[in-house]
């Protein structure tokens, strides 16, 4: 449904997309994490797409990050939001 924040994902398939964010979020948070496993995002239908992620980047340690992946025609990504440091249990939600 456009504009409205889908349930809590877990598929692998979608965990891999997720892993191709590392990057961009290694950039932004001025670091290299020793591991970047994904655990569970949520997907939102705007102008592109919105991916809430949680990521396990150590032992206990996780972060959350909403970036936008643009439609097709655009190539530019936009991590929007960025939450260290965050647990396993911590509610994976951004504004919308």
């Amino acid at each position: 449904m456009l504009g409205a924040p889908s349930a809590i994902k877990t598929d692998e398939e979608g965990l891999q997309k997720m892993r191709e964010y590392r990057t961009l979020v290694e950039s932004h948070a001025v670091k290299t994490y020793p591991i970047f496993e994904p655990v569970q995002y949520t997907t939102q239908v705007v102008s592109g797409t919105n991916y809430q992620v949680k990521v396990k980047v150590g032992e206990d340690k996780y972060i959350h990050f909403k970036v936008n992946d643009p439609t097709p025609m655009s190539n530019n990504l936009d991590l929007m939001e960025f939450k260290e440091p965050c647990t396993l249990d911590e509610t994976l939600h951004f504004g919308q």
